[in-house]
């Protein structure tokens, strides 16, 4: 089981964060700095839109799960080289943390000590939900029959053919492989203990790259003054985010009063796809999207795997995603002095879902 853990966090951590360094070198943008969040969210888009395209691709090719996630393990791992070598070259690129500064903030060590509560809770009181019936019948039809969402998991009688529904949501899939490349490490222990173990400090680390990114206000006043795009990220407890990050996690404490509010999809259900949708895939959508025209055409690819990404995690995420980047793009449009350049913006954003449109035809057909 310990051997099965640490090849979990490779597949799950230090993959995803080799991957995101692999785009470091097109990430800089003046003087400023990415959070390790938001490497490690790179990254992991940057797995599962990929494992997306082997998993619909795999049916039609007649490539059966194992040797999908072959070609996935040997892709990343090359993939993951390539990043180890450039985070050694441009590791300055990488905002630094400062534990002697956040010791200083009582707000975020409160936090950090409530946001470890929730992590123990939910590996000491593992919450079962009614769709693990359905999500994990698909996950042990992928290891057990070499199947990629051929048949639906209802009834347990695989005489139907998986619903369209389920058809482009591939996280059970590779919730199956991360079993298969673990040396079999059981995908329900992964699910309920995994899942939560490593996806909780990253959702909480896009929340924080989401505050800095909301309050640093100076930047666009420091731009025109001349002043270093890095000054409005100079001291790492940036002006009330402390208070902002512990509000969050209070909220995500008692917040689970109804099935599908944001908080209960973090805490109880993140290893399905609404949860994983709600957790990850919404905070990067905002990050991304918000900031897309600063990174240029690296930015919109950004975007878009991100969008496909949001397909991995499940279907719902094939009509919602279309329309939160659409309200972002508008949200920027209506604050923003540069109404064509904005309008540009939105074309782009709207070329971004074209992945989401076609699968949405091909769903319908």
């Amino acid at each position: 089981m310990i051997a099965g853990i640490l090849l979990c966090f490779i597949w799950m951590v230090l993959l995803p964060l080799l991957a995101g360094a692999a785009f470091l070198p097109a990430l800089k943008k003046g003087s400023e700095r990415v959070g390790a969040a938001t490497v490690f969210c790179i990254g992991l888009v940057i797995h599962e839109a990929y494992f997306e395209i082997l998993t619909i691709c795999g049916n039609p090719l007649g490539i059966g799960f194992r040797r999908v996630c072959i070609i996935f393990a040997a892709s990343m791992i090359l993939l993951g080289i390539f990043g180890a070598c450039c985070l050694v070259r441009y590791k300055d690129r990488i905002r630094p943390i400062h534990p002697v500064s956040l010791i200083k903030d009582p707000h975020f060590i409160i936090a950090l000590l409530l946001i470890g509560f929730q992590i123990y809770a939910i590996l000491r009181y593992a919450a079962p939900d009614p769709d693990d019936a359905f999500y994990s019948s698909l996950s042990s039809m992928s290891l057990s029959y070499d199947m990629l969402l051929d048949r639906d998991a209802y009834g347990g009688l695989m005489q139907r053919a998986v619903q369209k529904r389920y058809a482009f949501s591939a996280l059970p899939v590779y919730q199956a492989g991360l079993s298969y490349l673990s040396g079999s490490l059981h995908h329900l222990f992964i699910c309920h203990n995994l899942f939560p173990l490593f996806y909780i400090p990253l959702s909480y680390g896009l929340y924080a790259e989401l505050v800095r990114m909301l309050t640093a206000g100076g930047q666009k006043n420091g731009r025109a003054a001349g002043q270093d795009n890095e000054e409005a990220y100079k001291d790492p407890v940036w002006k009330d985010g402390g208070k902002a990050l512990l509000t969050l996690a209070v909220l995500h404490t008692v917040g689970n009063y109804y099935l599908f509010t944001q908080e209960t999809f973090l805490m109880t259900r993140l290893w399905q796809g609404k949860g994983l949708f709600a957790a990850i895939g919404i905070p990067a959508l905002l990050l991304f999207g918000m900031k897309a025209e600063e990174r240029g055409l690296f930015g919109w690819i950004m975007v878009s795997l991100t969008m496909l990404a949001i397909v991995f995690m499940g279907g719902t995420g094939l009509f919602l995603a279309p329309g939160m980047l659409i309200l972002i793009r508008g949200a920027v449009f209506i604050t923003s002095d540069d109404k064509k350049h904005e309008i540009k913006n939105i074309i782009a954003s709207l070329i971004c879902c074209l992945p989401q449109a076609l699968l949405i035809i091909w769903m319908m057909s």
